[in-house]
């Protein structure tokens, strides 16, 4: 594995997400999974104090970018918000895995009052249920929001807070601190790190927007990944986004755009890991979809 020094001396694995993600000193190989799951573990002890969540993935593939062993034991208590849902073509599932699913817009704010008026609707339940009991409603309720990394948790609290309480940006793992923000009518709402799924390798992390592809060990791997995947599911919006004529061969395409891009070696040769590294970014900020 590449060992690259940083400014302050420390060295980092520059291929690995965790690294990458949060920025954390060099560790041994062995001590990374047990990092990863150090991470996963906090998220899930939020999760277990909080009384709402707000569970954010890709609305152009829920499924493919919700945390499971995370969502399904507290189904109970979260929401799905399917983010970027204005670079998705729908109709959206109403539910996913019984856990009810809301497409949800940073652009245009679309999902913004179905979102509050379902932790209003959980804030006015859990009251209900301690008056029932002979207990004093609680003043507020505590709502936590987790997902993968990048796919947009910042976004949605600056939408549904009103304000631009929350740092965001393209780059993995902006969010470094728990940030409490007050929703107003009884509602506390703080963000989470970003969650990398244990088993996932760079490759998955680069295509769910987790991972920079400048840092990626093989992007040809990971374009090809994606380039398939556009064929599987017959989406044309690869071909119109890049202006280049329907094909079934992925590395015919690859080369096509390559070309397109003008992006070529010595004698005219395609430069295929830029045209990678292309494919995948401009899929990450939402160009085209799969």
């Amino acid at each position: 594995m590449k060992i690259t020094a940083s400014q302050n001396g420390t060295h980092l694995f520059s291929n690995n997400p965790i690294n990458l993600l949060f920025h954390i000193p060099y560790m041994p190989k062995e001590k990374i999974f047990e990092f990863k799951r150090a991470i996963f573990g906090k998220v899930r002890k939020m999760l277990l104090e909080c009384d709402a969540a707000i569970e954010v993935a890709d609305a152009r593939n829920i499924a493919g970018t919700r945390i499971k062993k995370l969502d399904r034991p507290f189904a109970s208590k979260v929401i799905i918000a399917a983010a970027k849902c204005d670079l998705a073509p729908g109709p959206f599932p109403k539910y996913s895995d019984r856990i009810p699913v809301i497409p949800f817009s940073s652009r245009t704010k679309r999902g913004k009052e179905e979102l509050l008026a379902a932790l209003r609707g959980r804030r006015d339940q859990m009251n209900q249920s301690r008056i029932l009991h002979g207990k004093q409603p609680l003043p507020e309720i505590r709502a936590c929001v987790f997902g993968i990394p990048n796919v947009g948790k910042s976004s949605l609290i600056n939408v549904i807070s009103n304000r631009k309480g929350a740092k965001t940006g393209f780059k993995a793992g902006v969010t470094t601190n728990v940030q409490w923000i007050s929703l107003g009518g009884g509602i506390l709402l703080y963000d989470t790190p970003g969650v990398i799924n244990l088993e996932e390798n760079d490759e998955q992390l680069a295509l769910k927007a987790s991972l920079d592809v400048e840092k990626l060990s093989d992007p040809q791997e990971a374009a090809l990944i994606l380039i398939a995947r556009c064929l599987s599911s017959k989406n044309p919006t690869l071909f119109s986004h890049f202006g280049i004529a329907h094909s079934t061969d992925p590395d015919s395409i690859l080369e096509s755009i390559a070309r397109k891009r003008g992006l070529l070696l010595k004698k005219g040769e395609p430069n295929i890991s830029e045209a990678s590294k292309i494919i995948v970014r401009e899929y990450q900020k939402g160009k085209f979809s799969s």
